[in-house]
């Protein structure tokens, strides 16, 4: 088991909303090696963040959903308050929606 926690990069961050911003998270916690390992991974939001728009997931997990598919739910758990992790599930169903769309 692995958790990385997502934590604002300064008092006034209330918000987690660019790709640019994903990726840059994705980079710092090496997701693509995360993807690989059999071990279950935590994602640890802080409560401090408001929201979390559909890009910056994207950033951040996109990769991880196109390698794991279905499997990316078991791979990787949030942790954050409810409407979060609502829009996580969201934001995951969405995403494999799409990619199926585009591969057909």
């Amino acid at each position: 088991m692995k958790t990385i926690e997502i934590m604002p990069l300064n008092k006034s961050m209330k918000n987690l909303s660019s790709y640019e911003e994903g990726k840059s998270y994705r980079k710092q916690f090496d997701l693509d090696n995360l993807d690989v390992n059999e071990n279950l991974v935590y994602v640890d939001i802080s409560t401090k963040f408001h929201s979390v728009s559909y890009k910056f997931f994207v950033g951040m997990f996109g990769g991880s959903l196109k390698k794991l598919g279905n499997k990316f739910s078991s791979h990787y758990r949030f942790m954050a308050g409810n409407k979060i992790n609502a829009k996580f599930s969201e934001y995951t169903t969405q995403f494999l929606i799409r990619e199926q769309a585009e591969n057909l």
